[in-house]
């Protein structure tokens, strides 16, 4: 168990410190400006929330090593569905806000209003695609990290 703690230790850290310069570069409020479904919000709380319980699977020790991690391991394979939703949803809101737009070629505004938003679209579906992926990843090679070392596969 000491080993599992070291390791998670050292993850974290290095999570922290992407997290960091993520946060340095701008990131959170440039999805914030782009997502406009919010899913990408809706991840990053369910990988705190999971990572929150992984921490509390390793200091508890009357959970069975069998069912440790299958709740955070579904939590990742959601994820990834949740950010393929938001990819879906934002292709979906392009295609509808060419539909509704009665397009003049005459006049340059109405196209570059169409483009306008079905590229907000487009990059929703990129954006929340990335957070999912992202996010289900990091969750999933915590799990993968985890169950080594408690199979002593890393000591």
């Amino acid at each position: 168990m000491k080993d599992s703690k070291v390791i998670w230790t050292v993850f974290m850290i290095v999570n922290g410190i992407i997290f960091f310069w993520l946060w340095n570069k701008g990131i959170p409020a440039f999805v914030a400006a782009k997502d406009i479904t919010y899913l990408s919000f809706l991840i990053v709380i369910l990988y705190a929330t999971s990572v929150a319980s992984l921490i509390r699977d390793i200091i508890s020790t009357s959970t069975p090593f069998k069912e440790k991690f299958e709740t955070q391991f579904y939590v990742a394979n959601q994820l990834t569905a949740l950010g393929l939703l938001g990819t879906v949803i934002g292709l979906m809101y392009g295609t509808d806000s060419l539909a509704n737009v009665e397009l003049n070629v005459d006049d340059p505004s109405t196209i570059l209003g169409a483009l306008t938003s079905l590229f907000t679209a487009i990059s929703t579906a990129l954006v929340t695609t990335i957070v999912g992926l992202m996010c289900s990843i990091l969750l999933k090679t915590q799990i993968v990290v985890l169950n080594k070392v408690h199979k002593n596969e890393i000591k």
